[in-house]
């Protein structure tokens, strides 16, 4: 079972000497998507204990949340995800049916959740108290409260969380980008056991690379110029290059981007009232 709705890439990239931390995401469709907007939603809730009042987010109309999943807080957190394929589909067994497991929609917990978390493992930990089983995907989020330009990576800047029907997994991964440079999220889950889960670790022994995490196509794109990533022009130009065919990769696969990409300075920006790009 392979979804046809995987069409997000997403990149948190720490520059050399540890100058700036960005995030980029791309989202690509048919012309049905053109009507693309940026929406900022500024809604103070009295006695409501959030920590972000105001939610900067691609959207479009009509839409409640973000649809892309690429949501700037003024909490000094920025959420981004991909979604994740379950190739084996006998984990939606784990999935009671409603009414008899009611849940509220998933765009309303991640709104929410977003609005509540005020770190990265709050995020995380909020957001894996509700599995629904449905719009699995595979979520970065960013703490700008913990990053300190020029100085190392500190741990809680960057944590990631993975959920499937019956199974969600969480890991601050800020090591990752310390001896990395950057992490990457292309529609393929990073967990061992959500591989498992998904299908994906018996796909990758029995097809090959296209299914693996390290070595899928796009993941042989980020290894090869993820690293070369300085500064926000770098950024869009790496978040919306388009080579196929002469990517280079095994197997060869096509794809179009588009941009989203965000800084430190920009989250400074925002949270002050500035400009933003």
């Amino acid at each position: 079972m392979c979804s046809s709705d995987l069409h997000c890439s997403a990149l948190v990239r720490i520059t050399e000497g540890f100058a700036d931390l960005m995030v980029g995401h791309t989202t690509w469709d048919d012309y049905s998507k053109m009507t693309r907007i940026f929406k900022y939603y500024h809604f103070v809730l009295p006695f409501a204990w959030t920590k972000a009042d105001h939610i900067g987010f691609s959207s479009y109309p009509g839409t409640l949340w973000s649809s892309d999943n690429f949501y700037i807080l003024s909490s000094g957190l920025v959420i981004t995800d991909t979604q994740l394929e379950i190739l084996n589909p006998k984990v939606y067994d784990r999935i009671p049916d409603f009414p008899s497991n009611p849940k509220i929609p998933n765009f309303f917990h991640v709104m929410a959740v977003n609005r509540m978390a005020g770190t990265g493992n709050h995020w995380t930990s909020l957001f894996a108290e509700r599995n629904s089983g449905t719009g699995n995907a595979q979520w970065m989020v960013v703490d700008y409260n913990v990053f300190l330009p020029n100085e190392p990576l500190k741990d809680n800047t960057v944590w990631l969380v993975e959920q499937v029907p019956g199974v969600t997994e969480q890991q601050d991964i800020s090591g990752v980008l310390r001896n990395k440079g950057y992490f990457a999220s292309y529609n393929r889950p990073y967990f061992t056991q959500i591989r498992d889960e998904t299908g994906h670790t018996a796909a990758e022994a029995r097809h090959g690379t296209l299914y693996s995490y390290a070595n899928a196509p796009r993941g042989q794109i980020f290894a090869r110029i993820g690293v070369s990533v300085q500064n926000l022009f770098d950024m869009r130009t790496v978040m919306t290059r388009n080579s196929y065919p002469n990517e280079g990769t095994f197997p060869s696969a096509a794809g179009q981007l588009c941009p989203l990409a965000w800084t430190w300075s920009d989250i400074r920006r925002s949270r002050t009232g500035g400009s933003t790009p």
